[in-house]
C-alpha cells in the first residue's frame, strides 16, 4: 500500500523544502496528546503539561481528534490555496493568514477528513540557504519509506492508505520535522498541492537503567496492591480517585503506591485538563520481560 506523486514536467526549482510553523503547533499537539507515539519526547511533554493552563488543557482536550490518531489537513492549509503557488509562511501569524484563505468548504473538509498520518516540523524562517535545502533534500531521499522512479516520473510514499496525486503545475513542497518522528505524512488530497511532511532526525531514547533503578522497580513491582494497579494502569489512565475507588483503598494510600512506582519510572503522570492522570509505561515494562507484561495485559 502507499501513495504516489506524479511529477512529470517538475522542474528542480519548484521543489520548495520549506520549514512550517503551523504544521509544527499541529505535531506538538499530537506529541502532547499522544507521548506514546514519541518516547523520546518524554521529558519535554512532561515540563510541557506540568505547566500548562487547565483552561487551556480543556480547550486542548475538546479539538484533539484534529491531531491525535490523525492529522488534520487543516495544518498545511497553503497546500489548498487555489493557483497552487502558495507555500508555507515564514511565521505562525502569516500560516494562520494563510488557513483564513480556505474556502468554508474546504476548511470543513480538511478538519473532518483525514488523508495522512501525522508529522511535525520544527524551526522557523524559510530555507533560503542553498546548502539547507541540499541537506534537507538529501535526508528526505534518505527514507526508506519514500522512492523516487525517475524513468516514471513519480514518487512512491510508503502508507497504509492508498493514493494517487500529481504536483501538475503547482510545486511539490517538502516539510522537514525534527520531532515528528517516527511518523510520515503525505497529503494528496484532491484540488490541492502535495506535500511530503518528514521526520529529519529521532530523539534520543533514554539509557539502560542503572542496577540501582532495576532493584527499584522490580521491588516496587513485588507488592501486590502496586502489580493490581499496574494492571489498571497499563489499559488506561486513571486518576488517584478512581484507583482508590476501584481498589477499596483511601486516595492517601493510593497516592503512596504511585509514589512507589514513580519513583521507579514504571508511570507518567499527566495532567488532562482539570484532572491528572496516571498510566503504566509500557516501553519500560516491556524492558523487565515479556512474560511479567503479558500477565497485566491478560
Amino acid at each position: 500500500m502507499s501513495v504516489r506523486i506524479d511529477i512529470a514536467g517538475l522542474r528542480p526549482e519548484r521543489v520548495a523544502v520549506v520549514p512550517s510553523p503551523l504544521a509544527e503547533l499541529g505535531m506538538a499537539l499530537h506529541a502532547l496528546s499522544e507521548p506514546g507515539h514519541h518516547p523520546g519526547l518524554q521529558g519535554w511533554v512532561t515540563g510541557v503539561l506540568a505547566r500548562l493552563d487547565p483552561h487551556l488543557a480543556d480547550r486542548m482536550c475538546d479539538a484533539d481528534f484534529l491531531w491525535t490518531t490523525t492529522f488534520a489537513d487543516l495544518f498545511l492549509p497553503y497546500a489548498g490555496i487555489p493557483g497552487g503557488a502558495a507555500l508555507p509562511g515564514a511565521t505562525l501569524a502569516e500560516e494562520l493568514d494563510l488557513l483564513d484563505k480556505l474556502t468554508d468548504e474546504q476548511f470543513v473538509n480538511a478538519a473532518l477528513e483525514f488523508s495522512c498520518a501525522t508529522c511535525y516540523d520544527v524551526g522557523s524562517g524559510w530555507l533560503v540557504d542553498a546548502e539547507q535545502g541540499r541537506r534537507a533534500l538529501e535526508l528526505a531521499a534518505a527514507s526508506p519509506a519514500i522512492t523516487l522512479d525517475e524513468g516514471a516520473a513519480e514518487i512512491t510514499v510508503d502508507k497504509l492508505s492508498v493514493g494517487r496525486t500529481t504536483t501538475g503545475d503547482g510545486p511539490l513542497i517538502l516539510v522537514p520535522t525534527s520531532l515528528g518522528w517516527p511518523h510520515l505524512a503525505v497529503l494528496y488530497r484532491p484540488g490541492w498541492q502535495p506535500v511530503v511532511h518528514y521526520p529529519v532526525g529521532s530523539p534520543e531514547l533514554a539509557a539502560p537503567p542503572s542496577v540501582e533503578q532495576l532493584a527499584l522497580r522490580m521491588t516496587a513491582l513485588s507488592h501486590p496492591v502496586r502489580m493490581r494497579i499496574c494492571r489498571h494502569l497499563a489499559r488506561s489512565a486513571w486518576t488517584t480517585s478512581e484507583l482508590a475507588q476501584a481498589h477499596g483503598m483511601t486516595a492517601p494510600e493510593i497516592s503512596r503506591h504511585l509514589s512507589v512506582l514513580k519513583k521507579a519510572g514504571l508511570i507518567t503522570t499527566r495532567r488532562r485538563g482539570r484532572y491528572v492522570q496516571h498510566q503504566l509505561d509500557i516501553a519500560v515494562v516491556a524492558r523487565l520481560g515479556s512474560d511479567f507484561l503479558e500477565g497485566i495485559l491478560r
